[in-house]
């Protein structure tokens, strides 16, 4: 039963949370590459999406996941752009471009686990589990740290926060996935980090909540950050549990409490209400007489910096 959570979870990453995450990636200018990458990307987008759906039909469509494959193929061609493009490297870099490369083992974990195809003799849950981890934890979080550490410029946090939550994040969530694969001590490791990390970017988050105005944006992003804290407190204390052979948090309740923490609480609340952020900050500054170049809000081509035109925050 949980298997099935687990996959209409995955499914909702690809047709809500990615989309939503590009269309974050886009206002922060951290879509690279010109038109030669954009352009098929954004048209192959709803076919890889349609084709991760028609998968789940019994018979040969189970092949089609490979469409969306394909599709993330772009989007992680995009993330090793935009890291390798801007040097020094900053941190929202480094976080969108690793949530877009992460994204990439999500998707091939996703084809496999839908052809019922294994690799270095992981079951079939553990290779299912590894699709939705890298969906949520790889590309929703990192994207958001981005994003949060983005922000965290006009705010009070301090940079040297930004970067310490930013290098526990990203190195915190492959070593999940590796010690799931080798090593119960290398799971706790990378948990402990990761839980460690999450936990800062949602003080940061709740921090720069504060500041807005509007009750919608404000409350979506207090509940994503408070749905991240309780996950990783639950994701902690599972590894705990593994590696001192307690098993105190079993994987269909992990499924069932942390997977919707996590996937709908952080991510997809998350996303929906940044989203936002950035429409009212459109239409404010549309409506704002006096800006330079009419008032239109536009990404930077540096992704360290997005405002608005001709104005200071």
């Amino acid at each position: 039963m949980h298997n099935i959570f687990v996959n209409a979870a995955i499914v909702g990453a690809i047709v809500c949370v990615v989309p939503l995450g590009l269309r974050i990636q886009l206002m922060l200018g951290c879509v690279v590459g010109g038109r030669r990458l954009q352009a098929p990307l954004f048209r192959l987008l709803p076919f890889g999406m349609l084709a991760a759906a028609v998968s789940f039909i019994p018979g040969w469509t189970t092949n089609l996941a490979w469409g969306w494959f394909g599709v993330s193929l772009l989007i992680a061609v995009n993330g090793l752009l935009l890291i390798c493009s801007h040097k020094p490297r900053d941190q929202v870099s480094i976080s969108v471009g690793a949530s877009n490369i992460f994204l990439l083992i999500g998707a091939l974990f996703f084809a496999l686990s839908r052809n019922n195809m294994t690799v270095l003799e992981f079951d079939a849950e553990i290779v299912l589990l590894t699709a939705a981890h890298f969906h949520f934890a790889g590309y929703a979080l990192m994207l958001l740290t981005g994003l949060i550490s983005n922000r965290a410029e006009f705010s009070e946090i301090s940079r040297v926060t930004s970067s310490v939550v930013v290098t526990l994040i990203v190195v915190g969530i492959p070593l999940v996935a590796i010690g799931i694969t080798w090593s119960p001590v290398i799971e706790v490791i990378g948990a402990l980090l990761l839980v460690v990390g999450s936990c800062g970017l949602a003080m940061m988050q709740l921090k720069l909540s504060s500041h807005d105005s509007y009750a919608t944006i404000r409350g979506g992003l207090i509940t994503s950050a408070v749905s991240l804290i309780i996950a990783m407190i639950m994701a902690a204390i599972y590894a705990i549990g593994e590696v001192s052979n307690q098993q105190w948090l079993s994987i269909p309740v992990m499924v069932f409490t942390h997977g919707i923490l996590n996937s709908v609480g952080f991510a997809l609340i998350g996303l929906a209400s940044w989203n936002q952020w950035f429409h009212e900050a459109e239409l404010m500054a549309q409506s704002t007489e006096g800006l330079e170049g009419g008032g239109q809000i536009t990404p930077s081509n540096d992704p360290q910096c997005y405002d608005i035109e001709g104005a200071t925050e």
